[in-house]
């Protein structure tokens, strides 16, 4: 990657953490499998906070992924954007049961 697309995205971490969205590239997590109604999930590890995944999309659709974030922080407390070379994951805090 460049210097610009990380410059980009320092300042996309500025605007977005005070509305609980955070995007983070995808090496900095730890990603992992569980159950939940009864079926495989995909979660991941930021923070010492879990996520589950809800969506994930190509690199083209940047756009359909933060308009996903974007309404699950009306519901979520918080959501997490990754980014890979290939894709966006959009992530949405597990509440405890």
């Amino acid at each position: 990657m460049t210097d610009e697309p990380k410059w980009v995205l320092v300042n996309i971490i500025k605007v977005f953490s005070r509305s609980g969205l955070l995007v983070v590239y995808e090496h900095r997590i730890r990603m992992f499998k569980f159950w939940m109604d009864d079926q495989v999930k995909i979660g991941m590890c930021l923070r010492d906070e879990f996520y589950i995944q809800s969506d994930r999309f190509l690199i083209t659709e940047k756009q359909l992924a933060f308009d996903l974030a974007c309404k699950l922080l009306q519901d979520a407390t918080q959501v997490v954007v990754t980014i890979s070379r290939s894709n966006y994951m959009v992530w949405r805090k597990l509440s405890p049961t």
